[in-house]
């Protein structure tokens, strides 16, 4: 006889593809994805690389101005694969993952990198094209750029307020990490009017 979920075979033995997901747990799912497997997972946000010069010291700087925290292990990376995916001759990388404040154990990180050989960096403004800074959302815009300046970074402009009619009030200002890269601290509130 056959089980829920099984389809007739040759021996009549062997469970459907349903079958096996169901006894694993998972679903199968319709509609425009062709394996179910690909399907069964939403997109979601993982990680941001930063590639750092000094990787250890832009970690501390993280962790001791945004409250981020490590996900071990540190990573010492290497070898053929490494090559293939980063289409570099004996890349090597060695730094951590850092857990964002605000979203759990489950939540993004930022992956703090340093390859054994890197090129000089361009000077980065906010108006350069590609990636120009992240933000994070803070209670005390002064004390946390305060903080930024003791742990070795500048300020790029000043702090700024902008009310966005039918947003709110934003709070922010740009600085940068001990290495240059660009960070927006920001707060919001509802608006006066």
């Amino acid at each position: 006889m056959r089980k829920e979920g099984e389809r007739p075979h040759s021996n009549g033995l062997l469970p459907s593809l349903h079958g096996l997901l169901s006894l694993l747990g998972l679903r199968r799912t319709t509609g425009a994805c062709s394996l179910p497997l690909r399907c069964a997972m939403p997109t979601k946000y993982a990680h941001t690389n930063l590639i750092a010069k000094d990787w250890k010291r832009l970690s501390v700087f993280y962790q001791d101005v945004f409250d981020c925290t490590p996900v071990p292990p540190e990573r010492d990376l290497g070898g053929e694969w490494l090559d293939r995916a980063t289409g570099l001759v004996r890349a090597h990388i060695r730094g951590i993952h850092l857990r964002l404040p605000g979203y759990g154990a489950a939540g993004p990180t930022l992956e703090i990198f340093e390859y054994g050989s890197m090129p000089s960096r361009p000077e980065v403004k906010p108006n350069t094209p590609g990636f120009s800074h992240i933000a994070f959302a803070v209670d005390e815009i002064e004390t946390t750029v305060e903080k930024i300046l003791a742990h070795g970074g500048s300020a790029v402009g000043v702090l700024t307020v902008r009310d966005y009619p039918g947003v709110g009030v934003l709070t922010f200002q740009y600085v940068t990490d001990p290495e240059g890269n660009m960070i927006e601290v920001q707060s919001w509130a509802k608006s006066g009017s």
